[in-house]
């Protein structure tokens, strides 16, 4: 697994945003054929492996994949308590009446009384049709199935925490594959970057959003080593190819000047005509 899911996750506080569905086009198109050809090549079982790897004991991300669990964990337990706390507030009222008949505020002594008490008991059977004992493993049991929803709500928390990092490891390698500069133990301190992927928006998408020009500074710098290229072929080629029939294409231009000699400016003047396709000589 690369940074993608296991950084992210743990400075977005274990947040889940929603998929922002599919892959949006960014500046540049091209994936390199290598890495296409890997993912497709590589079965579901393979990437578990790969990701279980990375995630476990001394693995490479083991510590940014728990820390995202431990943040969700927490997230989840701040929500608990205070539906809680809500809920005890709401129920305060009835036990202190309990508290009162049974003379103890003590939880433990309270629970004792409540269930030494065989006339309740005997009148909350006899109110449901059912015996003293089905009555108490009736409310025994919903006790049970309390404490198995509270823990498959933890689970449940711990899957989509594991969702999401699957996801955004699959888009940090998506990424990278048409930036190979592109880091996100780097990209994640950038708090515009942060914000978007905990509001859904894509990986790749958020990160030319925030590293805008940046990236316009690279693609010109691409372009101009490119037209660069073209120009130093196009001086060494030099006119010296014979036009087939006689005709086609732009005609050569010959000057004799020095290249080293001309001025930026003038340079871009050239590049620009090489870029049309017209051979320039310098000879």
């Amino acid at each position: 697994m690369s940074e993608a899911a296991a950084a992210t996750a743990a400075n977005t506080g274990g947040s889940i945003a929603p998929d922002a569905g599919g892959q949006d086009k960014g500046l540049e198109s091209a994936v390199h054929p290598e890495q296409v050809q890997k993912q497709i090549k590589e079965t579901p079982e393979q990437r578990r492996a790969r990701f279980e790897q990375a995630i476990g004991k001394d693995g490479e991300f083991a510590d940014f994949y728990q820390q995202g669990v431990d943040n969700a964990v927490k997230t989840r337990l701040a929500r608990e308590r205070a539906k809680v706390e809500k809920a005890m507030a709401a129920q305060q009222p009835v036990l202190d009446l309990l508290m009162a008949r049974y003379g103890t505020r003590d939880l433990a002594r309270l629970q004792e009384s409540i269930n030494a008490d065989a006339d309740w008991w005997q009148s909350y059977a006899t109110s449901r049709g059912i015996s003293e004992q089905q009555a108490r493993e009736q409310i025994a049991l919903q006790a049970e199935l309390g404490a198995m929803k509270r823990r498959a709500a933890a689970e449940e928390g711990e899957r989509r925490v594991r969702v999401q990092m699957e996801r955004w490891d699959r888009q940090a390698r998506e990424t990278q594959s048409v930036y190979p500069e592109f880091d996100l133990r780097s990209a994640v301190k950038n708090e515009s970057f942060l914000a978007m992927l905990k509001s859904g928006v894509n990986m790749r998408t958020a990160y030319e959003v925030a590293n805008m020009d940046d990236i316009k500074r690279s693609v010109a710098h691409r372009a101009t080593r490119d037209a660069e290229a073209r120009l130093t072929e196009s001086i060494r080629a030099g006119g010296s190819r014979p036009v087939e029939g006689g005709t086609g294409g732009q005609p050569g231009a010959a000057t004799k000047v020095d290249p080293g000699k001309l001025s930026k400016q003038e340079m871009d003047k050239i590049m620009a005509r090489v870029a049309r396709g017209e051979r320039i000589s310098f000879s």
